[in-house]
C-alpha cells in the first residue's frame, strides 16, 4: 500500500520515474553509540524535487515536493508545509542546497562558517554553526566528486549524526 501511496505522490508531483542512485545512510545516536544503517535510492529533480525510497526498511519514504516534505520513516507519517514550518524548512533547504552545491546559502541560512577543502578532483566542504541552537544542524561535511555531492554527514546539536553516502 505504501509503494501506491508513493507513486501516486510521484504523479502528482510530476515526477516521470523512481529509479535513481544509491543511498547509505548511517545514523548514530551519540548517547548510546548505537547505529541504525538504512539503505535505498534518490531522485532529485532540480530545484526542488527530491524522493528517497528506502529498501531497509522496506517502503519507508521521504519525498521533497517543492515547499511539501512528505514521509514515512519506521512507522512515523507525516506531511509538513516548509513554508510554516521552520525546522522542516532549513531541513528541506539544507537537503537540496547539498545536492546542487549552494552549500554558501546553507550556511547563511545556519549563521555558519564555511572551511573549503580541495584535493584532486575531491572537494570538501566543512560548515560550521557560529551558534548554538537548541534545535538544527551545529555542523555538515560536505564531499563532492566531479561537482556531484557524494558524502553528506550532518550533526545535530544533540549529538545525533546522519550520514549519507550517495553513488
Amino acid at each position: 500500500m505504501k509503494r501506491i501511496a508513493i507513486l501516486f505522490t510521484l504523479f502528482l508531483a510530476g515526477l516521470n520515474a523512481l529509479a535513481g542512485n544509491n543511498f547509505t545512510q548511517t545514523k548514530t545516536i551519540k548517547a548510546s553509540g548505537k547505529k541504525i544503517v538504512s539503505e535505498g535510492t534518490y531522485s532529485f529533480t532540480a530545484p526542488d524535487q527530491l524522493v528517497m525510497q528506502y529498501s531497509k526498511p522496506d517502503g519507508d519514504f521521504f519525498i521533497i515536493d517543492g515547499p511539501l516534505i512528505r514521509f514515512d520513516l519506521r512507522g512515523t507519517a507525516a506531511e509538513l508545509d516548509t513554508s510554516s514550518n521552520p525546522l522542516a524548512r532549513a531541513q528541506r533547504n539544507t537537503l537540496l542546497n547539498s545536492l546542487t552545491g549552494n552549500y554558501k546559502a546553507i550556511a547563511t541560512d545556519m549563521d555558519a562558517s564555511i572551511s573549503e577543502v580541495q584535493k584532486g578532483g575531491v572537494k570538501t566542504v566543512t560548515i560550521t554553526a557560529n551558534k548554538k541552537a537548541a534545535k538544527g544542524y551545529s555542523k555538515l561535511v560536505l564531499t563532492y566528486k566531479g561537482g556531484q555531492l557524494k558524502n553528506m554527514l550532518l550533526e545535530e546539536f544533540n549529538g545525533i549524526t546522519n550520514e549519507y553516502v550517495l553513488n
